[in-house]
């Protein structure tokens, strides 16, 4: 279920390619069924993630045991708007990285904006991930060099042009 679910929104592109509503965000004219087929991938991919992270209820044959809502609990849902947020900062670093003058200019706000909704939602997640489920933190406490590991990439977010 969760499989086609991910997979629906692959169909909104092929849509979007022959009827496009057309919004402006930023000063620039967006495909609307195109980007929201993209955001639903990306948060759905989230989402999953999620699941997988705080374990999904299964029985003895290996078969899903709860209900469709159950997918969607609290911690999946944060999951899933933080790795949204994630792929929307990829994408306007990439998209400063290949341009220049005014569009890069313009690009660099986009940047500013969505690393510093990355940089809240990702701490966000990491206290509510040691709050609520701090197993998740016992191989940590084990092997105290791991510490490293989420607290790299915040360390790299000051470094990415026009954040600071």
């Amino acid at each position: 279920m969760q499989f086609f679910v991910n997979h629906a929104p692959l169909l909104l592109v092929g849509y979007s390619n022959k009827k496009s509503i057309k919004i402006y965000f930023y000063g620039f004219r967006i495909a609307f069924p195109y980007t929201v087929s993209g955001a639903l991938i990306g948060f759905l991919l989230g989402v999953v993630l999620g699941n997988l992270i705080i374990g999904l209820p299964i029985n003895e044959h290996f078969e899903y045991t709860g209900h469709f809502l159950q997918l969607l609990n609290p911690y999946a849902l944060l999951t899933g708007v933080t790795t949204l947020s994630l792929f929307a900062v990829h994408g306007s670093i990439y998209l400063v990285m290949k341009t220049e003058k005014r569009l890069y200019t313009k690009l660099s706000l986009m940047v500013h904006d969505t690393s510093r909704v990355f940089v809240v939602f990702y701490m966000l997640l990491t206290i509510v991930t040691l709050v609520y489920y701090p197993y998740m933190a016992n191989t940590v406490k084990r092997y105290p060099f791991l510490i490293a590991g989420p607290g790299y990439p915040l360390c790299l977010i000051p470094l990415i042009p026009g954040v600071c």
